[in-house]
């Protein structure tokens, strides 16, 4: 298989807090990554090291030089005045319009119900009209590296399918296109992907393919379940060890005022 993204040896802090401390990590062409990870595991923080939006404190983040990314995030902010229509051609303008030509960007628009909404300035749009705008953006470039960031929040439920099938349909028919999943939803990442990647407190606990997953643990969903069980158990234990320890030193400092 060849390596597309690399993640060597990285570091990143923020303020007095180290996110990720000698996190590696290799992508590779046609591969379904499905992110999974609890709110602190480290996950956004590899996804935007990974797409180059932010800078590593140190180690090197390498991408191969074919790599034309697509990403689509829960949350994105635009300027006033901007349309859905201007908002397309600047996203193709800047990532180029090869093989991309007006019958592909009208099916784009058609598929993802948008036609009505070309001359609507984004902040008017719902929420969920804003999710489709994003998803289409992060695909009508035709891009070989895909980022999805829970690609069914804020959809109903039959545009939720039909985008769903979409995507698939795409990777279907570019099968060396490498998608990363951040999602919460293990049906979506096993409809969708080939391997499942779990970070908790800045750490890989699982890289495997899923194949390898359902023969060594059976049924994915009782086995992720049971998964994150244990991560929240043992955040609630450090929280009630620290509410003690708090307790404690609160309880000392009072009599210690009571001497005086």
């Amino acid at each position: 298989m060849n390596k597309i993204i690399s993640l060597k040896n990285i570091k990143k802090i923020y303020g007095n807090k180290v996110v990720l401390d000698n996190f590696n990590l290799d992508i590779y062409k046609g591969e379904r990554i499905a992110f999974l990870g609890g709110n602190g595991s480290g996950k956004s923080t590899t996804v935007e090291l990974i797409a180059k939006i932010k800078q590593p404190t140190s180690g090197e983040v390498w991408w191969s030089d074919d790599v034309k990314i697509g990403i689509q995030f829960q949350e994105s902010k635009y300027p006033l005045g901007i349309t859905t229509k201007m908002l397309i051609d600047f996203y193709l303008d800047s990532y180029g319009r090869e093989n991309v030509d007006d019958k592909y960007i009208e099916k784009m628009i058609n598929m993802f119900r948008l036609k009505e909404l070309e001359n609507k300035q984004i902040y008017e749009l719902s929420g969920g009209q804003q999710q489709r705008i994003n998803i289409l953006l992060s695909l009508i470039h035709k891009p070989n590296f895909l980022i999805l960031d829970e690609l069914s929040t804020g959809l109903d439920i039959q545009i939720r399918r039909e985008i769903r099938q979409y995507v698939l349909d795409y990777l279907d028919e570019n099968p060396e296109c490498s998608l990363i999943l951040i999602t919460h939803n293990v049906s979506e990442a096993l409809k969708m992907c080939n391997k499942i990647i779990i970070l908790n407190k800045g750490e890989i606990f699982i890289n495997d393919k899923i194949d390898n997953l359902i023969q060594k643990h059976g049924d994915l969903n009782n086995f992720i379940d049971d998964f994150f069980k244990k991560i929240y158990f043992e955040k609630q234990s450090e929280t009630t060890i620290k509410e003690k320890k708090w307790s404690f030193f609160k309880r000392k400092d009072k009599k210690n005022e009571s001497s005086f």
